[in-house]
């Protein structure tokens, strides 16, 4: 009887033995730096930490985004993600690197290498050309990853966005390539259904233009862009899937709408009509604004100071529900291009944009 449990536990210690050393190997091997070499980010702020334009972490929307870095290099930058929404395409949790010595007009390849220490989801996209690579299954151990981009000029930015892979993940990126393409990949713009519309691909960005479109659910779209304004409808046939899980865009690279005078002040106005309420977001360029979408014809205006000349616009419509119905225009106006109105038929100034007269200038009559 005692053989036979001394039997029985060293066959249990063995199992254990080999579960701690599968645990070790998840948690220590994609990496060689110890914890305490871990330098966390501050969230909502970017650092530039060597080959690396910015890395960045950020809780906002309700949705987490920790992260530390150990190391410098394209080929040795651990990312550990301490805490992470698990929600891919959010952009709670970035990681970018300038592409140098590029030739315009030249199509090239990018190949990373990476290690993960859990499996998750990946993006990564070209953040001038808005070429992006979505929903990239990254498994345990080593990864793969390829992107095809044509160059606009002579630089590019390249981006990850890790906010699909989990709490307690590390991965460590081994290698960063670009080289001329060889072989030039092929993409067929989509083309609308009879009604006109556009359908959305589950959780892949669409080909289309101006507009386009990501959802986990299913939507169907069409809209329009010109210098200084854009305009789209939208049905819902099932719920957006929660926050960022349903976007649409028109991507400054498009060369649609502006140019902007980078730096001036601007007015986003932004006339809707929506069958039902709910609460979404419209960020232009870097300025993102939480809206609730009323029930009814409606409108509301954005102040945005232009970093760029083309800003990318995006729409956060992960909330909508099931059968709504959303048109909406956004125009851009420069501010000190805002004239003031008088009616004529009365004394009152219908412009909410004068101010009062300085009583200490020699002016005021």
């Amino acid at each position: 009887m005692k053989k036979g449990f001394k039997k029985i536990m060293a066959y249990f210690c063995a199992i254990a033995l080999i579960v701690t050393s599968v645990t070790v190997y998840n948690n220590k091997s994609v990496s060689a730096y110890e914890d305490s070499e871990y330098t966390a980010l501050t969230n909502g702020k970017g650092a530039a930490v060597g080959d690396w334009s910015e890395l960045f972490a950020g809780t906002y929307d309700g949705l987490a985004g920790n992260m530390s870095y150990a190391g410098s290099k394209l080929d040795d930058l651990s990312l550990k993600i301490d805490e992470s929404c698990g929600k891919p395409g959010t952009w709670h949790l970035q990681a970018k690197t300038k592409l140098t010595g590029l030739t315009a007009g030249k199509t090239y390849d990018i190949k990373t290498k990476l290690n993960s220490s859990m499996a998750g989801i990946l993006y990564e996209k070209t953040d001038v050309t808005g070429v992006v690579n979505s929903n990239i299954e990254i498994k345990v151990g080593e990864n793969e990853t390829t992107l095809q981009f044509k160059a606009t000029g002579e630089t590019e930015t390249l981006v990850f966005e890790l906010s699909g892979m989990p709490t307690g993940c590390v991965i460590d990126f081994k290698g960063i390539t670009t080289t001329e393409a060889t072989e030039i990949v092929t993409t067929t713009e989509q083309q609308p259904e009879e009604d006109g519309y556009y359908a959305s691909i589950k959780g892949q960005w669409t080909l289309t233009s101006p507009w386009s479109a990501f959802s986990t659910g299913s939507i169907k779209y069409k809209g329009t862009a010109d210098s200084n304004s854009a305009t789209v409808d939208i049905k819902f046939a099932e719920y957006g899937g929660g926050d960022w899980q349903t976007q649409l865009r028109v991507l400054g690279s498009t060369n649609t709408v502006g140019p902007l005078e980078a730096g001036k002040d601007y007015k986003v106005k932004v006339d809707y009509t929506a069958s039902k309420a709910f609460d979404g977001l419209v960020k232009v360029g870097e300025k993102a604004e939480n809206v609730k979408f009323a029930e009814g014809t409606n409108s509301l205006e954005i102040s945005y100071k232009a970093e760029t000349e083309k800003p990318d616009i995006y729409l956060n419509l992960g909330y909508a529900p099931a059968d709504e119905e959303l048109n909406i225009k956004l125009t851009l106006v420069k501010v000190e291009d805002i004239q003031t109105s008088v009616d004529p038929t009365s004394n009152n100034v219908t412009s909410a944009d004068v101010t009062s007269p300085d009583a200490t200038s020699a002016d005021v009559t």
